[in-house]
């Protein structure tokens, strides 16, 4: 006769709650795992976008770029 385990004792409403609860308990870590990829792309993206120009800046280079070529076309007219 084989040995019993803690699954083989107890009603079969328990063991079907234990069955339940180890179910739900591997979708929490995949769920938790999914929230931890998610915040590592957060992040890249966060780290991304802050290694952008500053805002002022863009808008001098816009600017200086407008005025030449402002200055072409009257050039060449």
């Amino acid at each position: 006769m084989a040995a019993k385990t803690l699954n083989d004792y107890g009603c079969e409403f328990g063991r079907m709650i234990k069955k339940d609860m180890d179910f739900l308990v591997k979708k929490i870590d995949s769920i938790n795992n999914r929230f931890d990829e998610t915040d590592t792309n957060i992040t890249k993206l966060f780290n991304h976008q802050s290694s952008r120009l500053p805002t002022w800046a863009t808008i001098a280079i816009a600017v200086m770029t407008a005025i030449i070529g402002g200055l072409i076309g009257v050039a060449f007219r």
